[in-house]
């Protein structure tokens, strides 16, 4: 424990410098967990419907001859994911609603159940339903996901939680809630980088999904991150060819000979002009675009195009907006690494992390 305790001190300290970014799944988990306590504390029917689902829940699976007749079973609230409980405990006592009653009249319990609306239930279930989708769009692993950051907000804040005449007063409180959550924890953890990505998706860069005025002004604010980021990477190219060429010399038995030819520091990246950059985000934003299936491939096929938007995209879509996929394999590592293979070597654990991926997404075995 010491050990992993000192090996993450020294891990922050290596980053210190760095630039970081928030896992935003998390963010938005923080979001619906917290508008869901605060809907608790200020809106007393909706404390009452919680109240009486979590005894419902611990009633049903300490009873035996329940869970087995039911067409679904009972799920119990996790900590580790709150935003799927929401979902899935609910979903599960309104599918079972009808069964459950009948069951609980027998036993003189139906009061259990008649103090849950099952209009409430419905709403609950389909407002957080509809964040599975979401949720798996900022999570996936395989594909650039920092684009769809920005979307995300919009979507949830215009869309997932637009009131609606049939909406009940509680649902109404809860979706002002998740508003308030998104402006306050999810919109301020937002970065340029994640304007920047969102505009380097095709799909996206019509901004759609934001207001007339407000779409000049994000386009010109990511105009003039791209132009920072590249001086910012024109810099570090040049100080890393300095570097390179004061290690060579000091390595090299000839150098003294070199001195008539002197080393050139310039590179195509570092010549690339901040107008040049411009006039490629223009041609970009002007164009028109089928959507593209994989936005790693888009931006390699464009290069001849846009040679140096597609350099920054190649780095900046690279950035994954969660954190979830890394977690899960640092978890993993935790198992394979246990207290019987503790002598594991670190090429080991590494190989045996990445085998285990590559069966999980079935490139293994390779099929001949």
């Amino acid at each position: 424990m010491n050990a992993l305790y000192i090996l993450g001190a020294n891990i922050i300290a290596a980053l210190s410098n760095e630039a970081r970014f928030q896992c935003m799944a998390h963010r938005l988990s923080t979001v619906l967990n917290d508008a869901w306590k605060s809907t608790k504390e200020e809106h007393e029917q909706f404390n009452l419907f919680d109240i009486a689902v979590h005894s419902l829940v611990a009633y049903v699976n300490k009873s035996s001859g329940i869970q087995e007749h039911l067409p679904k079973t009972i799920k119990s609230p996790s900590g580790t994911r709150p935003w799927r409980t929401f979902f899935l405990v609910h979903d599960s006592i309104l599918s079972s609603y009808e069964a459950l009653r009948d069951i609980l009249i027998t036993r003189n319990e139906e009061h259990r159940v008649l103090q849950i609306s099952p209009a409430l239930l419905k709403e609950i279930v389909n407002f957080f339903g509809k964040f599975n989708k979401i949720f798996d769009k900022l999570e996936m692993s395989d594909k650039p996901t920092l684009q769809n950051v920005i979307p995300t907000y919009y979507l949830i804040v215009s869309d997932v939680c637009a009131e609606a005449n049939s909406d009940s007063d509680t649902l109404r409180f809860l979706k002002r809630k998740v508003i308030a959550g998104m402006n306050e924890k999810y919109w301020s953890s937002t970065t340029e980088m994640h304007k920047i990505a969102c505009i380097l998706d095709p799909s996206f860069k019509a901004l759609n999904f934001i207001r007339g005025r407000e779409q000049l002004q994000f386009v010109k604010g990511v105009q003039r991150g791209l132009v920072q980021l590249l001086e910012q990477e024109n810099e570090e190219e040049t100080h890393h060819a300095v570097k390179r060429v004061h290690i060579a010399e000091e390595d090299d038995p000839f150098s003294a000979l070199r001195e008539a030819a002197p080393v050139q520091l310039r590179n195509p990246s570092t010549d690339t002009s901040a107008d040049e950059l411009k006039t490629e985000f223009q041609q970009y934003i002007e164009k028109q675009f089928p959507k593209p299936d994989n936005l790693c491939v888009f931006w390699k096929n464009s290069a001849l195009d846009f040679p140096t938007l597609s350099s920054l995209a190649k780095k900046v879509l690279v950035i994954q907006a969660s954190s979830g996929e890394s977690e899960r394999h640092f978890s993993g590592s935790g198992e394979i690494l246990s207290e019987k293979r503790n002598r594991l070597s670190a090429d080991s654990v590494e190989a045996l992390t990445v085998l285990k991926e590559a069966h999980l997404n079935k490139l293994w075995p390779a099929k001949i």
